[in-house]
């Protein structure tokens, strides 16, 4: 984004293709760092927590074991809505470079392309999941915050969906806002020559990061997942525990809330895998016509991926199945379905992006 100045001194809007390829590559790289730390972060407080509960702290610091799900929440939240705001701001960018990529290949003759649709908020996007994930954390914390301060269950529960709702008021606004500017800017916008070589190397990149962003959810989800199972496994030796929290508390809803958690973090890992997987696919045909990355049941790479997201999903559910309702003949035939249902997502999903790439409706 820049400006330059014309012979009557009046300052004109110009877009640049280098710059606004360098800005989403970068934007795309700080965001992929944001998932790895909130990741770690999570893991990382949840050992903490773990060691809070048993004793496994030294005796200088034995008495912060009696405010462990104080503490344990308090620095859940202060990391989860600083590192919301911070995903905030990188959906900002990249609405905004988006929709001047947009512009700047549609002037280049990709009649394909279209600004008013890049503005549009893509709630199956990477920043977007990203960001919903981070704000359920906030608001789990923020719960379990009220609940170490003695509210009860409702205040507590209040609590939670208001710090979920502002982020998300946030979010929504800081798109709109971001929208707002980028359609205002491309309207008297000069664009800069650009070269087709410029434009296949930007494909090139992108393809990398899609690869590289669908190898990085999985893991992600993977890392929540087993980060939950070990912290279910430490809750059944907590029955000394008697301080912020009740021990029966906390064996009593523990589990609901960790397999909770589990399952909207592969739910929402899946929906973003597809996205970026059909991305990936349009960006091939892009760089080579004749490739045919839409194939439904040919088991590709990018498919093996999603079948390795399905099993952390499969996990994820019947841990949330198992808690709510308990073993039995209905249960697992509702499980079967649920994991057969999220499995054939992803040949539906691919089927529509290759009649979509022959023209066909």
């Amino acid at each position: 984004m820049s400006y330059s100045t014309n012979k009557n001194n009046s300052v004109t809007p110009t877009l640049d293709f280098g710059r606004v390829s360098r800005e989403i590559q970068g934007l795309i790289a700080r965001r992929r760092e944001l998932m790895v730390f909130l990741g770690s972060v999570f893991v990382g407080l949840s050992l903490y927590l773990n060691n809070l509960l048993h004793g496994g702290l030294p005796p200088a610091l034995a008495n912060m074991g009696k405010h462990a799900f104080l503490i344990y929440s308090i620095l859940l939240l202060i990391l989860s809505v600083i590192l919301a705001m911070r995903i905030i701001k990188l959906h900002g960018g990249m609405t905004i470079n988006g929709v001047f990529y947009s512009k700047i290949i549609l002037e280049h003759g990709d009649s394909k392309a279209d600004p008013i649709k890049a503005s549009y908020l893509n709630w199956s996007g990477v920043s977007t999941g990203l960001f919903l994930l981070t704000a359920v954390d906030a608001a789990l914390a923020a719960m379990l915050c009220a609940l170490a301060i003695k509210l009860v269950w409702i205040s507590a529960a209040i609590t939670s969906v208001g710090v979920g709702l502002i982020l998300l008021g946030l979010f929504l606004r800081n798109h709109h806002g971001s929208r707002t500017f980028a359609l205002e800017y491309i309207s008297n916008a000069v664009i800069e020559p650009v070269h087709s070589e410029e434009i296949e190397d930007h494909l090139a990149h992108s393809l990398q990061d899609a690869n590289q962003d669908m190898i990085g959810i999985t893991g992600f989800v993977g890392l929540i997942l087993f980060s939950v199972m070990e912290n279910l496994s430490g809750l059944g030796d907590i029955s000394g525990y008697k301080y912020d929290i009740a021990a029966s508390q906390i064996t009593s809803h523990g589990p609901l809330v960790y397999s909770t958690l589990a399952l909207i973090t592969a739910v929402v890992g899946t929906i973003t895998y597809r996205r970026l997987a059909v991305a990936a696919g349009e960006l091939s045909l892009k760089l080579d016509s004749t490739d045919n990355p839409f194939s439904p049941m040919r088991l590709t790479d990018t498919a093996l991926g999603y079948l390795m997201l399905c099993v952390l999903y499969g996990i994820s559910l019947h841990l949330l199945v198992y808690t709510i309702i308990g073993a039995g003949n209905i249960v697992w035939s509702l499980e079967v379905l649920l994991n057969f249902v999220m499995l054939a997502l992803y040949p539906i999903r691919m089927w529509q992006a290759q009649r979509r790439s022959h023209g066909i409706r």
